[in-house]
């Protein structure tokens, strides 16, 4: 690089996103900037010059009442990075951060993965889970490894660290190499734990994006385990399904989602590959026991579109069915990047192709990767589907597809917008996860945590940028002791001009609905439509634009429906 080139980096690394620089930066005027977190503000934790990876947000894990976020940073990741420096071998450390206050995070613990990284093995991940079912969660961090300069010829691919009632521990409680053979590679880059096939034990999922399983390097395989003992030194892994790439077939595999799509009891895990957009599904048909049952191919053929933690599932036209949303990387630069969906049903197997429609325009003009990592929600608390999605290379942007009314499959159906811009000083930016925040500092207002890839050395770069809707949620934790039962109270006031609260209480962490109806059925407003841990909440309905009358409120969470009326009187 030559001399000049490094001053003109060095300029900007001291013009970056900060709390002071921020102005360079364009922002929706429905948001605001929150919080910039910087890798230099923890020495000896998060290492200089590597940005973040991964962003996973919405916890209480110590039920303290404080929300909490954690961060992955990866150096092999963040060293595909045109602007990292190549070459370090250091492993991937994991972060987690509490809010202690409104903009205010601290950092709580740490823990760097142990073993080797020979520096060209990247996209490691993590999960939150409980898979030893005995009510302490583990945070479990997933590296890719295998045949690429270990020492050693059988290295751990999944390390656990399990939550003691205060803190997790430094070093991880259980190490696993999967089971697999000396000197075989597993690139493992997603990791999560359900208890899929609903025999009432929890199971952990791992994909791949490069394996042997098929030879030649090529495979991209799924496979579920289960827990033999408990989350210890002596605990060990059983798998008890594999695909071996049959259906796994394209490019990078970033990511596994667990859910029951088509609401038939049986749940199934979802595995998108990069290869024109390709899909795969296996369905929970019984113990240890899953299907293949959606096997779609190369779905915007001719054109190379990927998945890079993009996709999310969320019910958008309230009829209890979820509908699928992913962000799709352009993998050539030569056309743009799109966001997807696809429709709900109630069976899986038949969906085809002609289920899925872009409904995002063309909005890449700078080429490159374009969209990567997404999340979904109502940021705004709106009623209107949120989905929020970061920008990869040198777009350098944030945007928002919301959906306003009509077809779910019209892209007319929704607006677009920009609702972050890097300045033009902050010539390092590189959106690769994204997170809705469910009020974390209680303000009550959500937030949009940016995973930041990028950064040069010297630490000052965004590591974490987090804005927040100015229009705030409207949902307020007022208490995180976790409830004997479900609940909902009468609001206060009643009868009430213009505005009244509503609680609800959340036996377990589940997803919420709590609408309004006028007299004759008819939903005049959607308060929550969101997922919440267990707790209590208090919830303010503005009624200012509608009519004096009686109106109705339902809340449904977990299998619990409860309805109550109030009365508007202007």
């Amino acid at each position: 690089m030559r001399i000049a080139t490094i001053v003109v980096f060095v300029f900007s690394l001291l013009l970056l996103l900060t709390p002071d620089t921020s102005a360079q930066a364009v922002i929706d005027p429905n948001f605001e900037l929150s919080t910039v977190i910087q890798p230099k503000d923890y020495p000896g934790v998060w290492p200089d010059s590597v940005g973040a990876w991964m962003i996973k947000a919405n916890y209480d894990i110590n039920k303290n009442g404080k929300k909490e976020f954690f961060v992955l940073v990866d150096p092999a990741t963040a060293s595909v990075n045109p602007y990292t420096p190549p070459g370090d071998t250091s492993t991937p450390v994991i972060m987690w951060f509490e809010a202690t206050g409104p903009d205010h995070y601290a950092l709580i613990w740490s823990a760097r993965i142990p073993g080797s990284n020979p520096g060209v093995f990247s996209w490691a991940n993590f999960t939150i889970g409980d898979l030893d079912n005995d009510g302490l969660p583990e945070v479990w961090v997933s590296v890719p490894r295998g045949r690429g300069g270990e020492a050693d010829p059988s290295p751990a691919r999944l390390y656990a660290y399990e939550f003691n009632g205060t803190t997790f521990p430094a070093d991880p409680d259980m190490v696993s190499n999967l089971g697999l053979r000396d000197n075989f590679r597993y690139l493992t880059t997603s990791v999560s734990v359900d208890d899929v096939d609903g025999d009432g034990v929890p199971e952990i999922i791992t994909t791949s994006r490069r394996d042997d399983f098929s030879g030649l390097q090529l495979g991209r395989s799924l496979m579920v385990f289960n827990l033999v003992g408990d989350v210890s030194p002596f605990g060990a892994l059983d798998r008890e399904f594999i695909d071996s790439s049959a259906v796994l077939k394209g490019g990078y595999v970033f990511s596994n989602y667990i859910l029951d799509y088509d609401g038939n009891g049986k749940k199934e895990i979802w595995v998108p590959t990069w290869d024109m957009l390709a899909l795969a599904a296996f369905e929970a048909t019984g113990p240890d026991t899953y299907v293949n049952k959606v096997d779609l191919n190369q779905v915007t053929n001719p054109n190379d579109i990927g998945e890079h933690n993009g996709v999310r599932f969320y019910d958008v036209d309230g009829d209890k069915k979820p509908e699928m949303y992913w962000s799709g990387m352009s993998g050539d630069g030569t056309i743009p990047s799109a966001v997807y969906y696809m429709k709900s049903t109630s069976d899986i197997s038949t969906l085809t192709a002609s289920d899925v429609f872009k409904v995002s325009p063309d909005v890449d003009p700078m080429g490159g990767n374009g969209f990567a990592g997404a999340d979904i929600g109502d940021v705004d608390n709106n009623g209107k589907m949120d989905f929020i999605c970061g920008s990869a290379a040198e777009i350098k942007s944030v945007f928002r597809l919301e959906y306003q009314s009509g077809a779910l499959s019209d892209a007319a159906s929704y607006t677009w917008t920009t609702i972050y811009q890097a300045g033009p000083a902050d010539s390092i930016i590189d959106f690769e996860n994204v997170a809705i925040g469910d009020d974390l500092d209680g303000d009550g207002k959500k937030e949009i945590l940016l995973a930041n890839l990028a950064m040069l050395p010297g630490g000052n770069g965004p590591g974490v940028v987090i804005l927040k809707s100015k229009g705030g949620t409207g949902v307020k934790e007022i208490s995180g002791a976790v409830p004997e039962r479900y609940g909902l109270s009468q609001n206060y006031p009643n009868p009430f001009n213009p505005s009244t609260s509503i609680e609800f209480s959340l036996k377990q962490s589940g997803p919420v609905t709590l609408k309004v109806y006028d007299v004759v059925g008819r939903e005049v407003a959607t308060l929550v439509n969101d997922t919440h841990p267990a707790g209590t909440y208090r919830v303010t309905f503005d009624a200012s634009k509608l009519p004096s009358g009686t109106y109705i409120y339902s809340v449904s969470s977990g299998g619990f429906t409860d309805v109550k009326k109030m009365l508007l009187v202007k």
